[in-house]
């Protein structure tokens, strides 16, 4: 097995426990359950999709007397875009970086935040944010091709969307099946 390949299954066995432990933990602010809620309650903002760069600017803004240690200089080595629509808003972007030597990955929504320590490897290479192409540029640019492979009556589905290693991962779940497309993270050409 190839060194990718495990860093693959890690994060694939690392976001099933996320989306099995934090329905339940993501209000707790016990030590024990792991979370670190950085806005645990909604403000009173109403919740609706938001932007990557509306999400890095939420974690980049984290108040450090709230729990928050994060600035415009954190490293980050993976970015998951949940229920992503075809303007390139999603319901929650989750972060994967580095602070204080340690692991986390941050969730973050329009209206709260939530930190999450974490155990294992992130990938190798950090993501240049600045340099990379937005969700919203990348669907725009290939939304025949993702209608083509995925969608369904010339309709764009709601999407994940990964990044990791300066790739993009486009998956549709339909049922037990996914369907994954390929970019480059800086061209935004199909792999």
């Amino acid at each position: 097995m190839t060194p990718l390949s495990r860093l693959k299954i890690s994060l694939v066995l690392a976001f099933t426990i996320l989306l099995v432990l934090v329905p339940g933990c993501i209000n707790k602010e016990e030590k024990s359950s792991g979370l670190v809620p950085i806005s645990p309650e909604p403000n009173e903002e109403q919740f609706r999709p938001i932007s990557l760069d509306e999400a890095l600017i939420s974690m980049n803004n984290l108040d450090s007397r709230e729990g928050g240690a994060t600035n415009a200089t954190t490293p980050l080595y993976f970015i998951k875009g949940r229920n992503v629509n075809s303007d390139g808003k999603a319901e929650q972007w989750i972060f994967g970086t580095e602070l204080n030597k340690d692991y986390y990955f941050i969730l973050v929504e329009s209206n709260r935040q939530v930190l999450i320590p974490f155990e294992g490897k992130m990938p190798q290479e950090k993501i240049e944010a600045d340099r990379i192409m937005k969700p919203s540029a990348l669907i725009l640019k290939n939304r025949g091709y993702i209608i083509e492979k995925l969608g369904k009556d010339n309709q764009l589905p709601l999407l994940n969307l990964e990044l990791n290693n300066n790739i993009y991962t486009v998956t549709l779940s339909i049922g037990t099946i996914d369907k994954i497309l390929s970019f480059n993270a800086f061209s935004g050409e199909p792999l």
